[in-house]
């Protein structure tokens, strides 16, 4: 059956969330006709307990409150998930208590669909939840922020980096090699810095998620880095940061972590600077963005559509 009416319920409209419901939310838009509500708050669901509504899709759910609203509209739900949350990010602001945990499980079990965004994470919810039929939907960039890689000639590589405080364990393994190579090349940082590396990096704000492709591009790099600490949570994360450097044209160095093992170019471990002195060679530096590039071109929102749209409302 298509769904014609779809109430969604999200952790937010920023960050991941742009990906796993903005960008859907785009395609049943765009395909079908369909009327979706969007909430945040539980006074303005309870409003639309008198409406018609097909279906549920929410996103990183785990308070009571959403439980029993569940409960109470009486329709079938999805649940996406794209983070491992039942497991603890050291670093993360986010963490769920004991019984947070166990109502998110519940509202996973009670799930007509479950979605999740990579093979790893998806083998996690089935396992935890007795299900095997969770299904993947990879993260998703619009055609229209893809651009082509163009290999500049200049002596002092600039090094993209982008993320939060929650990724201080991701970099630290490298801080003794920017600062030792920092007057090389240019490290660029988007969002975060350690306190240990501000002398060493050009520092710039976040951007809406909206615009944050195109502002990566704007920032003139060379190289994306993408290091990440092997850990569990980290396993089951998604290939998004090195989907969007590639979109941008960038070649990617990427740690040996399961999220990036789809890395064309390969993985590191801890030798950054043996690859950038690769990297300073403009063809090799060429080679390695058109294959990330290429790689990039099976990730483009478009072709998904009717996959999306089957996933969403087919139920």
């Amino acid at each position: 059956m298509r769904v014609k009416r779809i109430i969604v319920f999200p952790s937010d409209l920023q960050g991941v969330c742009y990906y796993r419901i903005s960008n859907p939310i785009k395609v049943l838009q765009k395909h079908i006709d369909v009327t979706i509500n969007i909430a945040f708050d539980i006074l303005k669901i309870y409003k639309w307990l008198d409406r018609k509504f097909d279906l549920l899709v929410t996103h990183r759910q785990y308070m009571d409150w959403q439980r029993d609203f569940y409960k109470n509209l009486d329709i079938p739900y999805i649940v996406d998930t794209d983070d491992l949350v039942w497991v603890d990010n050291p670093l993360s602001p986010f963490k769920l208590d004991g019984k947070q945990i166990r109502v998110h499980d519940g509202i996973l079990k009670g799930a007509k669909k479950l979605i999740a965004s990579t093979p790893v994470l998806r083998d996690e919810i089935n396992h935890r939840v007795d299900r095997n039929d969770t299904i993947i939907l990879p993260n998703l960039i619009e055609k229209r922020f893809f651009s082509p890689p163009g290999i500049k000639m200049r002596s002092k590589l600039r090094i993209l980096w982008a993320g939060s405080q929650t990724h201080y364990n991701d970099l630290k393994p490298f801080f003794g090699m920017i600062k030792k190579s920092w007057q090389q090349y240019q490290f660029v940082f988007v969002g975060y810095v350690p306190e240990e590396l501000r002398p060493y990096v050009e520092l710039h704000p976040w951007k809406d998620t909206e615009d944050y492709v195109p502002y990566l591009k704007s920032l003139d790099c060379d190289v994306g880095f993408i290091p990440l600490d092997n850990n569990r949570f980290n396993r089951s994360k998604s290939h998004i940061k090195m989907l969007e450097f590639s979109a941008i044209g960038l070649p990617c160095i990427t740690s040996n972590v399961e999220p990036y093992k789809e890395n064309p170019n390969g993985c590191i471990h801890y030798e950054l600077l043996d690859v950038l002195s690769k990297l300073d060679n403009p063809i090799v530096r060429k080679q390695w963005a058109e294959k990330n590039y290429e790689w990039a071109q099976k990730y483009i929102l478009e072709d998904w559509e009717e996959f999306i749209l089957d996933t969403w409302t087919d139920i």
